[in-house]
């Protein structure tokens, strides 16, 4: 780039150092001046996936793409502020979970918040752990489980030589106040509530302030209402859509009150991952496997097979993410002892799938589905 002062052509981030100038003070004097050229701008970013801005303005402008979308990416969030990556983690890139997610990541980024749904297994928290982590956005999770109180969440009654007061809790600290970074940029929290379809009738209505905070307000201990800051993404897990347990397979969801569903701007189901974006997460777990890539095909068949005959109600059963590696992990002990791989894989889906069938015909209808994909 050609220098405004001497007219050399240079680098100019290097280059205005010569003439006692450092950024700041450059921009200034030559605001319509580029330091660095378009070119450089994107071999560089390029090189880590970041995509910045039209017209740089310094590393407080940074995106990262998470599949077809670029989303702000903070600098200076530590890593420990945020929801952990889930290892191995992929965003989908094939079927039907693929596109519910890249919605999802589109309603993230207009700072939407969200119910999303779907069988265990199916990727739900993962998102959520996967762009807090990776855009570097402070994060908070809070799981539903009986006996929780939830409006301690908010705030708990105290006593002490004075009396009665109120200690403000993490979630209405968080919604309200956000997450000062060292340089004191205040960056909005993304809140996690998981199990959500877990909550028993007095823990629902006490999740009616986490609703008011969609509406950009929170109340108080003493009924003073609180601004939430702009920005603030809440978004809630569950294995229901809202109406109880339909499959008969998750009998701790319970109903959800149609006036709390309707206040999330955002709702998707995430189904199972396709079977293509399974397989390469196998492979990154499990690397050894991809020395047995036509029984991992095998595999793959199996487990399309039984999900299909999950999600039409002829078996009852499921078979996660989770239950795959467990079966692959079980595959490996076996071969560890001594059983050929084909052997060691009929075993593995035996511990970890036949046997967790309710009744002796769901084993058999189990064992008839594998038949034509496993030799008697």
């Amino acid at each position: 780039m050609q220098c405004p002062v001497c007219q050399k052509n240079d680098f100019l981030p290097l280059h205005i150092q010569s003439h006692g100038l450092d950024e700041e003070s450059f921009r200034q004097a030559f605001p319509d001046v580029p330091l660095v050229s378009e070119q450089e701008v994107q071999d560089f970013y390029g090189e880590w996936g970041l995509i910045p801005y039209s017209r740089p303005q310094g590393l407080d402008h940074l995106k990262v793409r998470v599949g077809k979308y670029d989303l702000p990416y903070h600098l200076d969030v530590p890593e420990d502020a945020c929801l952990p990556c889930p290892p191995s983690y992929r965003v989908p890139q094939h079927g039907a979970l693929s596109e519910a997610v890249q919605d999802a990541v589109l309603a993230f980024r207009a700072g939407k918040s969200m119910f999303i749904h779907g069988p265990p297994g199916s990727g739900k928290d993962g998102l959520v752990h996967y762009l807090s982590s990776v855009c570097r956005r402070p994060g908070m999770i809070f799981q539903i489980q009986p006996g929780v109180q939830v409006r301690n969440w908010f705030f708990t009654q105290q006593f002490n030589q004075e009396g009665v007061y109120y200690q403000e809790g993490a979630l209405l600290k968080a919604l309200r106040d956000g997450f000062t970074t060292s340089k004191g940029n205040v960056i909005p929290y993304v809140v996690l509530m998981t199990d959500f379809d877990r909550a028993d009738r007095s823990q629902a209505e006490a999740l009616r302030l986490v609703m008011d905070s969609i509406e950009g307000r929170v109340m108080g201990p003493t009924g003073e209402v609180h601004r939430v800051l702009p920005g603030t993404v809440v978004i809630a897990t569950a294995n229901s859509a809202g109406a109880g347990d339909e499959s008969g397979r998750l009998v701790s969801t319970n109903p959800i009150d149609s006036s709390i569903l309707d206040r999330f701007q955002r709702m998707f189901l995430f189904p199972w991952l396709d079977w293509e974006d399974e397989r390469e997460i196998a492979l990154d777990k499990y690397p050894w496997v991809a020395e047995h890539d036509k029984l991992l095909t095998t595999l793959g068949h199996i487990t399309y097979k039984v999900r299909e005959s999950i999600n039409n109600g002829t078996l009852p059963a499921e078979y996660t993410h989770r239950g795959l590696c467990n079966t692959l992990e079980a595959w490996k002990e076996f071969m560890d002892v001594g059983f050929e791989p084909y052997a060691a894989l009929k075993r593995s889906l035996v511990c970890t799938l036949v046997h967790r069938m309710p009744n002796a015909i769901a084993r058999q209808d189990l064992e008839r589905l594998f038949a034509p994909y496993l030799k008697a």
